[in-house]
C-alpha cells in the first residue's frame, strides 16, 4: 500500500490565515449547532485562552506566542450556547493599547521599534497572559508562564 504524504495538500497562505489579529471581541452571542442539536444535560462553560493579537500598528509579531491573551467562553445553559471572547487586559496591553505600537520585546524573538540596540538593553517582558486559563473556586485565572495570573470575571471575563 501506498500512502501520499499529507503536508502537500496544505498551502502556507491557507496555514498562516490562523495567525490573524482578533479584531473584535464579543459579549453573549448565541450559537447554534449546524447539525444535530446540544445534549440537554450539558451545562457550564468552557473556558479557552490563546494569543489573540499578532499585530500592532502594522508591525506583525515574530512568532504567535508573543501575542496578547485572549480568553474565549462558551456558556452552555437552558438558553443555549453563547460565546464571548475578550483580552486580558494586562498593564503591557493597556500601555500599547494607549500607544497605539508595540512598546515590548518579546520571549519567542518578535522586537519592538528602534533595532537592535533598543531591544538588546531593554530586558523588560511582558506579561501576556496567552498561556492558559483555570477556573479555581468562583476564580478564572489567565496564566503566563514568566509572571503573575491575571484574575477575571467568569461571566464577562473582564480583568
Amino acid at each position: 500500500m501506498t500512502v501520499a504524504p499529507t503536508f502537500a495538500r496544505f498551502k502556507r497562505s491557507e496555514w498562516s490565515s490562523a495567525f490573524r489579529n482578533v479584531e473584535e471581541e464579543l459579549t453573549d452571542v448565541p450559537l447554534k449547532p449546524l447539525r444535530g442539536s446540544v445534549p440537554e444535560a450539558l451545562r457550564g462553560s468552557l473556558y479557552r485562552n490563546g494569543p489573540g493579537r499578532l499585530e500592532r500598528d502594522g508591525q506583525r509579531l515574530h512568532h504567535p506566542f508573543d501575542g496578547d491573551g485572549m480568553i474565549t467562553a462558551l456558556h452552555f445553559d437552558a438558553e443555549g450556547v453563547r460565546c464571548s471572547n475578550r483580552f486580558v487586559r494586562t498593564s503591557g496591553w493597556k500601555a500599547e493599547e494607549a500607544a497605539g505600537k508595540v512598546l515590548f520585546r518579546g520571549v519567542f524573538g518578535s522586537q519592538k521599534p528602534g533595532g537592535p540596540l533598543a531591544n538588546a538593553f531593554d530586558l523588560r517582558l511582558k506579561n501576556i497572559a496567552n498561556t492558559s486559563v483555570v477556573r479555581l473556586g468562583e476564580d478564572l485565572l489567565a496564566l503566563w508562564e514568566a509572571a503573575e495570573p491575571h484574575a477575571l470575571d467568569p461571566q464577562t471575563l473582564e480583568t
